[in-house]
């Protein structure tokens, strides 16, 4: 009976060291380069803009490990470049500066992928001609990460972006959104 207990004993650490193995993948810190592919849309008034773009972000944050099953991802991206969100009057409309800060509950679904859903807050400066206006709002996002080789992963994530409503002048009040596809690389140090 002692012998039988002690083997139990052992079985379960090893399963369970194996099992924070893999979830130790995903935990740490953690960088790495997306491209996004946007659907920048904005109103204001009665007209409608919207351009579809392509443009590159950078992530980085930290995963905390729950336990064998969960973690807790914090993030940070940051985009590089303007998201061009259509043109008024032969002048293009420009979401610059684009950033969030996220969490996202985690879950391992095998030893090499990792599903998260996402909530995020979204700041961005909204760009017509000389004139900008900071924006601020929330993002909804779902994505996973796969490990390919020790330290690296690959990431897709899609996420939706909406903007609160701002007073771009006296007259015009402007909403906008950016739904978005992130497919990109990341590296956990």
């Amino acid at each position: 009976m002692k012998s039988s207990a002690r083997f139990l004993i052992l079985v379960s650490s090893l399963v369970s060291a194996s099992a924070m193995a893999q979830m130790a993948q995903f935990t740490g810190w953690n960088a790495g380069a997306n491209v996004n592919f946007n659907n920048a849309k904005s109103e204001a008034d009665n007209d409608s803009y919207s351009n579809k773009n392509t443009g590159a972000s950078f992530h980085g944050g930290y995963g905390f490990a729950i336990n064998n099953d969960y973690a807790v991802l914090l993030d940070l991206d940051v985009v590089l470049n303007k998201i061009k969100n259509g043109e008024s009057e032969g002048t293009s409309l420009y979401f610059k500066s684009p950033y969030s800060l996220s969490v996202a509950p985690a879950m391992l679904l095998n030893d090499n992928t990792l599903l998260y859903v996402k909530v995020s807050y979204e700041s961005a400066s909204f760009n017509y001609k000389t004139t900008n206006k900071a924006m601020n709002g929330y993002g909804l996002g779902a994505g996973a990460r796969y490990i390919l080789s020790k330290g690296v992963y690959l990431q897709a994530e899609l996420k939706g972006i909406k903007y609160n409503e701002f007073k771009f002048n006296k007259d015009t009040n402007v909403t906008a959104t950016n739904p978005q596809v992130n497919i990109g690389v990341g590296f956990n140090f």
